[in-house]
């Protein structure tokens, strides 16, 4: 029960960090300064991590209101950090040497500039990874886009 209660807190979550160009709030906390988890941690009594701030979305505790008040207040948007999140699946057959240097060229060519990353590769050889990026507009957005599904990757991009 309280692991569906903590999804259902992420995708809450999840819905509010994507209009600021983030899918997950962990790329936030790394990324950001310690007023954001001080911030944060008033909604929950004690933070610990960020499973706790979930937790109370999911249950109802923690309005998501309060939550976008935060960031608002802190200036978390779209506009002032100036970042896009990517998320790209690639199945097995794209799984081979060079195509982290190609996805690296395809953000450099549009001037952007990968803050954080995370990648894994699955059992079945196909591979999930997820980028910060920042200096990146619209059009540099779409053409990131357009670039890595013509490598035969799946692409969502906030």
């Amino acid at each position: 029960m309280d692991h569906q209660v903590i999804e259902r807190g992420k995708m809450m979550m999840r819905s509010v960090l994507q209009t600021r160009g983030i899918f997950d709030l962990e790329d936030l906390l790394e990324l950001k300064d310690h007023a954001l988890v001080r911030q944060l941690g008033t909604l929950v009594g004690v933070w610990i991590g960020p499973g706790s701030l979930y937790r109370g979305m999911g249950s109802g505790a923690v309005d998501i209101t309060a939550v976008e008040n935060i960031f608002d207040k802190l200036q978390i948007s779209k506009e002032s950090l100036g970042w896009s999140s990517i998320e790209i699946n690639g199945p097995a057959e794209t799984n081979i040497p060079g195509t982290l240097e190609k996805i690296g060229a395809i953000i450099q060519s549009v001037e952007g500039n990968a803050i954080r990353s995370f990648h894994t590769t699955r059992e079945d050889q196909s591979f999930y990874m997820k980028l910060v990026i920042e200096g990146v507009g619209d059009d540099g957005k779409q053409k990131i886009k357009t670039d890595l599904e013509r490598l035969g990757l799946r692409v969502a991009m906030v």
